[in-house]
């Protein structure tokens, strides 16, 4: 698509080297990808090859970007099957339903979106799009959290209240792009044992 007309045009100005300060901007890749990929389809539904969602994806980086102003930029991604498959065979097992009945194509958009984050890593060196097999992006924003940016300041955009749980580590706060505010969660011990009891439809994980 050339990703490159969009950083010559300032669409996007992300430069960590001239950011001394330790905060992580880290996207929840894959709730950014679908949310921008229905809103487009539903204002252009003609637009065949994506390129309308590939502009919504980047502005809406962008405009984190610009928000939160980052020394770190980095999308965690889904790869493969989760390894939660092979605890529980029909996790996540309603969604090739929906994905059948949808008026996107997903047969063609799944390479169309391969190629944009291959291309994305290619315009942007200094950001990092993270993929590891078997792990969906909330196990590596998880990791990144606990382990790896312990010290950092961890701001993740997601809408996804999954990851309210980890608002027990001090680093953490979330931002819903949708609400457009950053996500109060007072107790996410308290939450995570609420979801355990009451499953998650969205997942097609059942009550207890």
């Amino acid at each position: 698509m050339g990703l490159e007309k969009f950083v010559k045009g300032g669409m996007i100005e992300f430069n960590a080297d001239v950011r001394t300060e330790k905060k992580a901007l880290i996207f929840d890749a894959h709730n950014l990808v679908f949310r921008t990929l229905f809103v487009a389809h539903h204002e252009e539904p003609l637009d065949l090859e994506f390129k309308y969602w590939k502009t919504l994806m980047l502005q809406s980086i962008n405009a984190a970007v610009k928000k939160f102003k980052p020394s770190r930029l980095i999308l965690a991604l889904d790869k493969g099957d989760s390894w939660r498959k092979r605890i529980y065979n029909l996790y996540k097992e309603n969604r090739k339903e929906g994905r059948d009945e949808s008026p996107i194509d997903f047969d063609k958009f799944f390479p169309i979106l391969e190629e944009f984050f291959a291309e994305f890593k290619k315009v942007f060196p200094n950001a990092y799009v993270l993929m590891i097999e078997e792990c969906e992006g909330d196990d590596i924003i998880a990791v990144l959290v606990k382990h790896i940016l312990p010290d950092w300041e961890c701001v993740c955009i997601s809408s996804d209240r999954d990851m309210y749980q980890l608002y027990k580590h001090s680093n953490y706060q979330q931002y819903d792009p949708i609400k457009k505010t950053i996500v109060k969660c007072v107790n996410p011990k308290q939450y995570l044992l609420v979801k355990i009891i009451m499953g998650d439809k969205g997942d097609n994980v059942p009550a207890i």
